[in-house]
């Protein structure tokens, strides 16, 4: 077994034992538009969930459009084609502010939700100093229980959520209130 999965499995038992593992929100139907536009610590995001359905397909910029409206600047750059994947930490520009893009679970910037980002989320979760996650990546990673603090739960979820690939009901939802609401 790799270091990595070792880590994981040994997190999962552990908070098992403990009773700490929460459900994935479950949802009959979720699409990026169920997520929404807020503003934490004074940063504008913009935040996308998947569903299982959803999983493998990235995040597009057209989706991000919907959200915020026309987009002028992509990470900087003109914008010139709306089919252009984005990924939790891309930055755009509209004609009225500048939002962050976050997709939940996606904390190494592969714009899926994968065990690799479950493994990131453990290694921020144990203060290891060379994995500390910030900004969008941090607001991406606290997914679990819903406390604004990123820990083991956050992992076993995004875990979860990449287990869980043929159950297309399960979702990554980090929004327990009204996704426009400021935090």
């Amino acid at each position: 077994m790799n270091k990595g999965k070792k880590i994981i499995s040994t997190l999962a038992i552990a908070s098992m034992l403990a009773g700490n593992v929460l459900p994935i929100a479950s949802l009959a139907a979720t699409t990026a538009a169920d997520s929404g536009v807020y503003t934490t610590n004074g940063s504008k995001y913009v935040g996308f969930r998947r569903s299982q359905a959803q999983a493998t397909t990235k995040l597009t910029l057209a989706e991000v459009v919907e959200k915020v409206g026309a987009v002028t600047l992509l990470n900087g750059k003109a914008v010139t084609d709306t089919t252009t994947e984005v990924t939790t930490g891309d930055v755009v520009t509209t004609a009225d502010s500048t939002y962050t893009v976050v997709l939940y679970g996606d904390v190494d910037k592969s714009g899926l939700v994968d065990v690799n980002d479950a493994l990131a989320i453990a290694k921020h979760a144990a203060e290891r100093s060379d994995a500390q996650l910030t900004g969008a990546f941090l607001e991406a990673a606290n997914v679990g229980n819903h406390d604004g603090t990123v820990d083991v739960t956050d992992a076993l979820t995004v875990a979860k959520y990449a287990a869980e690939r043929a159950d297309t009901n399960y979702v990554i939802d980090p929004m327990p209130n009204d996704p426009d609401q400021e935090v």
